[in-house]
């Protein structure tokens, strides 16, 4: 990966790789990755990422995964006062805003099974966006969603159902059936979806 960015840089208030804890609607946003390897081909984050990157000179690359721990995520709240203030008051987090937060890349470097480990012991309840790559296909994801100690607000992004539109439209994400199961499996828990 040479001529790629890999440590730590402040870009304004982001810090990469890649948790980004922001207000805009909710009082925080979490993107546990920087990056996203579903390539859909209608996704404005993968501009807007390129945008930030590059401008703070780093060379954007969409399958770079850019990521930081959960441990840096928590010295990032603890070091802001609204922040902080938002996580006693057990307002929502907000998941996978400019990025899946459960692409395959989880499973190796757990960052967003490790911030949802914390915020579950926090109690915080979460909004999470995805197309829920590793939920579908780990039932270790499957059971942090079901055992989270607070309210889940699930959103799974279906384009489309035809199987063949969706390969072209997001080639690396599961099928629409596949977030369709899922969406009546997490139902079944009492996860609204």
């Amino acid at each position: 990966m040479s001529g790629y960015y890999t440590g730590y840089k402040t870009i304004g208030n982001l810090l990469t790789p890649s948790v980004r804890l922001w207000n805009n609607g909710f009082p925080i946003k979490c993107d546990t990755y920087h990056s996203c390897s579903n390539a859909c081909t209608y996704c404005f984050a993968n501009i807007m990422q390129r945008y930030i990157s590059e401008r703070a000179g780093i060379r954007y690359n969409r399958h770079l995964c850019r990521y930081c721990s959960a441990a840096d995520i928590g010295s990032v709240l603890r070091s802001n006062t609204y922040e902080s203030w938002a996580l006693r008051g057990r307002y929502y987090v907000e998941m996978g805003t400019v990025g899946e937060c459960f692409q395959e890349e989880d499973r190796k470097l757990r960052v967003t099974e490790s911030a949802m480990k914390y915020f579950s012991s926090l109690k915080v309840p979460l909004v999470i966006n995805t197309k829920a790559n590793l939920i579908i296909s780990d039932d270790r994801y499957f059971n942090l969603i079901a055992s989270h100690k607070a309210p889940i607000i699930f959103n799974v992004t279906i384009i489309t159902l035809d199987k063949s539109i969706a390969k072209k439209m997001e080639p690396f994400a599961p099928p629409p059936q596949d977030r369709l199961d899922l969406i009546g499996r997490l139902r079944e828990i009492g996860i609204p979806t």
